[in-house]
């Protein structure tokens, strides 16, 4: 079956690729060539140009950096792209395929590559440097007409984490967001990113520690709450005198030490995991 629908090229391409995948399948076909000499065909020229591929039974596959990968379902869908299942064909592992289309250019420049990359691209290229469990891996990536293509480790079984806590009703069990928790901060001290805290919200400025800090005691506080803290609340948590019932008393001292609207008053990132609710 000849691709219907070629992406990433003009019309103009399109069409002048696809005159030209026409022409060379009659002359195989009036030649006496067999179909699957047609189908090699078929997919190396398609594979020059790049292209996205629509197979018969609905996957795509990607070639990226001389590397092919088939997709399969979708994995999630945001606002500016999708992650998909996918397999790399040369030794079928799994994978998940990412394809991005920023809304706005954000560059930044890290060591080891001359060129300015998407600060997305950047930070995956960072925290996939040396081998850390906690931190999915970015094994391959390609830009293709604004698009991003990223390859990305797909463990299994996987699960993002706003599912997971659906399918348990909103909220989890203490112990169990204690070792979610873990793994986050073990993952963020290894590569601090970009979080809403009260001094970016305020002032435009943030220092990426104590952001972070911030975002995991919300992450935290949304796990075993099931919501993110009121106006009430988070007065309380200001004059670190935040309690619930059902919750542990160290639980409630660490939400009061990361949710402190004034940075300085934050415990440190570094002395996180050494907070007694993690040595429960």
């Amino acid at each position: 079956m000849w691709p219907s629908k070629l992406n990433h090229v003009s019309p103009t391409e399109e069409h002048f690729l696809k005159l030209t995948l026409r022409f060379f399948r009659e002359q195989y076909v009036s030649s006496g060539s067999d179909a699957e000499s047609v189908d090699s065909f078929r997919s190396a020229v398609c594979s020059v140009w790049g292209l996205l591929e629509n197979n018969e039974d609905g996957n795509v596959i990607y070639e990226i950096n001389s590397c092919q990968y088939k997709t399969g379902q979708i994995l999630s869908k945001g606002e500016y792209g999708s992650v998909y299942e996918a397999t790399r064909v040369s030794d079928d592992l799994k994978v998940a395929v990412k394809i991005v289309r920023p809304l706005s250019p954000d560059f930044v420049s890290i060591p080891g590559h001359p060129n300015f990359l998407h600060r997305e691209i950047a930070l995956h290229i960072l925290a996939s440097e040396g081998h850390v469990p906690e931190i999915i891996r970015l094994l391959d990536w390609e830009e293709r007409n604004s698009k991003y293509v990223m390859v990305l480790e797909n463990p299994s079984p996987c699960m993002d984490l706003f599912t997971f806590i659906q399918s348990r009703g909103g909220k989890i069990p203490e112990n169990l967001a204690r070792i979610i928790m873990r793994q986050a901060v073990k993952a963020l001290i290894e590569c601090t990113m970009d979080y809403w805290c009260p001094e970016w919200i305020e002032t435009g400025w943030y220092h990426a520690f104590p952001a972070t800090v911030w975002k995991l005691g919300l992450m935290s506080y949304k796990l075993l709450c099931g919501n993110l803290p009121d106006t009430d609340t988070r007065k309380q948590i200001r004059n670190k005198k935040w309690r619930k019932d059902d919750l542990t008393k160290e639980f409630c001292r660490f939400i009061n030490t990361s949710l402190q609207e004034d940075p300085h008053q934050r415990i440190q990132i570094k002395n996180i995991l050494l907070h007694e609710w993690f040595q429960v």
